[in-house]
């Protein structure tokens, strides 16, 4: 029994990943730079938009920031995928 590699496969699923990566994490930071745009307005008052700029600050902003470094991590481990088998097995 064994496992067969198709590196042409590889190296194009690798790069579709990366691709489809950089659009979500282009994705995230365009919806934090519109977050950070509603909490420095200071035309929008009252208890509400306090409570939704801090909460948007609080647990919206970290959260981006997590699915951004969730992306970058995904995408660097399937880029390295089919250089590593090179490396290592072929």
């Amino acid at each position: 029994m064994g496992i067969e590699m198709y590196l042409g496969q590889s190296d194009q699923q690798a790069s579709a990943a990366s691709t489809v990566l950089s659009n979500r994490i282009n994705a995230y930071k365009s919806i934090q730079d519109s977050l950070r745009g509603f909490i420095n307005n200071n035309s929008l008052q009252g208890q509400t938009y306090q409570t939704a700029k801090s909460y948007s600050n609080q647990v919206l902003m970290p959260l981006l920031k997590g699915g951004i470094l969730l992306d970058e991590a995904i995408k660097e481990a399937c880029a390295k995928l089919p250089s590593e088998y090179r490396s290592q097995v072929d």
